[in-house]
């Protein structure tokens, strides 16, 4: 009961546990209102450790996260396009033939010039940066670059790909898969497209200005549909 004008200080704690005795044992813990403050601290002092270690800001971290949405709640947004999902015909022994068990969520990106790396950096950041909270993912990388340069690309990627990414994840369930858009049939890159939950083109944009794109994109649509 409160007299008028009056204020208290309330704290929620919300515990999940495998068993009861644990549950009690962690609401043990946290009943001092002050323990949920020391842990929010810490929290934040890790979080300043890793931002400073990956060197990203928190606006890349926002980023990221809203990134991790589209690939855990399927959005038409960031998937392939409509041809491309209507025209597949493949199925998943399809992705097996590049090494990619289609077992996870999968982000596509496709790059086709050396202007592009910078986006295709930010991802191998963004992969790097989930999958320490435990969310795996495949990124895969199409290098469509022209023949005559693809292997120079080819260089350039994995060159990126070392410094930013963890090369221990490499062809790895919840790592990273770079492929050669001259060795894949066109019916694998559509099984690829239609399977993928977000499609990234690498075209040197930054990942919050791609999402704003999508973003505006289904608005657009939604509007449109309104006005039907």
């Amino acid at each position: 009961r409160l007299d008028p004008g009056a204020s208290v200080p309330v704290t929620f704690t919300t515990l999940v546990a495998a068993t009861r005795e644990r549950a009690f044992e962690l609401a043990g813990r946290y009943h001092d209102q002050h323990a949920g403050q020391r842990a929010l601290d810490l929290t934040w002092t890790s979080t300043q450790i890793e931002l400073r270690e990956l060197d990203i800001t928190p606006a890349d971290a926002a980023i990221f996260q809203e990134l991790a949405g589209h690939l855990l709640f399927v959005d038409a947004s960031m998937r392939g396009s409509p041809q491309a999902l209507i025209a597949n015909t493949g199925s998943q022994p399809s992705l097996w033939a590049h090494g990619i068990s289609g077992d996870l969520p999968i982000l596509l990106a496709r790059i086709e010039q050396a202007d592009g790396l910078p986006t295709l950096r930010q991802l191998f950041v963004a992969h790097h940066y989930l999958r320490r909270r435990g969310l795996r993912f495949d990124l895969v990388i199409v290098n469509a670059y022209p023949n005559t340069y693809l292997q120079e690309l080819n260089d350039r990627i994995t060159e990126v790909m070392f410094t930013a990414s963890d090369a221990s994840v490499i062809d790895r369930p919840g790592g990273v898969f770079l492929r050669r858009r001259d060795l894949m049939r066109d019916e694998d890159l559509r099984m690829l497209e239609a399977t993928a939950r977000v499609v990234i083109p690498c075209d040197g944009r930054a990942l919050g200005a791609i999402l704003d794109t999508a973003r505006d994109r289904e608005h657009l649509k939604y509007d449109e549909d309104d006005d039907l």
